[in-house]
């Protein structure tokens, strides 16, 4: 969806959400470098802040592209499996976001845990 060449870098970030000892959230973001440059590289320092805290801020975000996908277990890194128990299908959504002609793209998974909240 961002169109980047092999040959290009873009920063990625990966976090997973817990409330407690519970994850809900698997997230993974991915900025083009120049989409990191002027008044967005406030993105390549967010630490522990969550993205739309950030994003959400920008005059003019637009959300360009939303896809929502079942993932079935098979699709995960066998380790991720592992460390965050996944034994089912996950929904997840991913969607493409514009910042001054700039782009970011961020894909969530919520985990089941996440619909026994409430």
């Amino acid at each position: 969806m961002l169109n980047l060449s092999s040959n290009r870098y873009a920063l990625v970030r990966e976090v997973v959400l817990h409330s407690g000892h519970n994850p809900l959230i698997i997230a993974r973001t991915v900025i083009p470098l120049k989409t990191l440059r002027g008044a967005q590289r406030r993105l390549s320092s967010l630490g522990s802040r969550p993205l739309g805290e950030v994003i959400f801020t920008y005059p003019g975000l637009q959300r360009l592209n939303l896809d929502i996908v079942e993932v079935s277990k098979q699709t995960w890194n066998p380790a991720l499996i592992e460390k965050i128990k996944i034994s089912e299908p996950v929904w997840g959504r991913r969607t493409l976001y514009g910042i001054g002609g700039r782009h970011l793209l961020v894909g969530e998974f919520f985990l089941p845990a996440v619909l026994a909240l409430r």
